[in-house]
């Protein structure tokens, strides 16, 4: 089966910008959308600032730092929404789609092209463990954009969001010692299973269930 068709039936696809969005002058500090976004209904707690999609409410500042997993379910709601007009939505998606995939980066591990979302801001992700530096990434982040890359593909039919959402899919195979989240936890947890770096030292990261479908 081609790799492509492996992907969608997954759930995994990508993401490739067809549209180019020019944010409009606007004063420093006022919500700004570009023009064709004039209009629409964002999802309640949501706002463009200078053409930056974001979340209003954030634990860090400005509230206008990228933050993937926002982008994520902004896009989402933006295809999902029967309120706007046709232009309005395409220019929402368009946004969130160049904001996420503008601001990612990509590796090449073995091989394989990865491709990542870093956030921009520290993180403190348990009591126990001290805060991320900026830069950090997030396997949520990861898997949103995965799954959003499956929507824009049913959205538009632009097969080229499968390359991008393979490049997703390829950070999840990327282990810790090589810069990525994946891991391999001890053999009592099973080979192949996989956790967060950011679980309390000495925590059991997966389940028994988890570990017992990793060596499948």
């Amino acid at each position: 089966m081609p790799r492509r068709r492996v992907l969608l039936a997954a759930g995994v696809a990508v993401l490739v910008v067809p549209w180019a969005i020019t944010p409009i002058s606007a004063t420093p500090g006022q919500a700004v959308t570009p023009t064709a976004c004039r209009g629409a209904l964002l999802p309640a707690g949501y706002a463009i600032t200078d053409g930056i999609p974001h979340t209003i409410k954030t634990p860090y500042q400005p509230s206008t730092l990228h933050n993937p997993v926002s982008v994520v379910n902004l896009t989402r709601s933006a295809i999902r929404d029967t309120r706007s007009t046709v232009a309005q939505k395409r220019c929402l998606v368009g946004l969130g789609a160049e904001s996420l995939i503008g601001k990612s980066t990509t590796r090449v591990i073995r091989g394989e092209v990865s491709r990542w979302l870093p956030y921009r801001f520290p993180f403190s992700p348990h009591p126990s463990v001290r805060a991320l530096e900026p830069g950090w990434i997030s396997g949520l982040a990861q898997a949103g954009a995965m799954t959003l890359m499956v929507d824009l593909y049913r959205y538009d039919g632009d097969g080229s969001w499968l390359d991008y959402g393979q490049q997703f899919a390829n950070s999840y195979a990327v282990d810790i010692a090589d810069g990525g989240f994946a891991h391999r936890a001890s053999p009592a947890l099973g080979a192949g299973c996989r956790c967060m770096p950011s679980a309390p030292q000495g925590s059991r990261c997966c389940s028994n269930s988890e570990s017992s479908e990793a060596r499948r």
